[in-house]
């Protein structure tokens, strides 16, 4: 998966952030279906022609992709959308085995 950035104007946002809530799912969940959805509107109004020699995949495969069943199996007490804190998570966790590294029990 590649990061992106983007703009979206304040109505966009609410309503992005909206779907998002009513799903349970994440702001990055939505608009990432949505360009999905848009894309393949495009290639099929395209006649098919894609970058990729053999076109994106369709919005039915996506959704059967099983893959996407695992999201939201892991601990029920994680945030819903660690996408909003992995950057602190995965902080907090490098920090915890550096301390162990350099602690002085483990020297010898």
């Amino acid at each position: 998966m590649k990061r992106k950035q983007i703009y979206i104007d304040a109505a966009q946002e609410r309503e992005v952030k909206w779907l998002a809530a009513r799903r349970g799912t994440s702001e990055a969940f939505v608009i990432r279906e949505a360009v999905a959805r848009y894309i393949a509107d495009e290639v099929e109004r395209d006649e098919g022609t894609s970058p990729d020699a053999g076109g994106p995949p369709s919005t039915a495969e996506l959704d059967a992709d099983p893959l996407l069943g695992i999201f939201g199996i892991a601990d029920p007490g994680l945030p819903p959308d660690g996408s909003v804190t992995h950057d602190a998570d995965l902080y907090r966790a490098s920090r915890r085995t550096a301390r162990r590294r350099t602690s002085p029990r483990n020297r010898q």
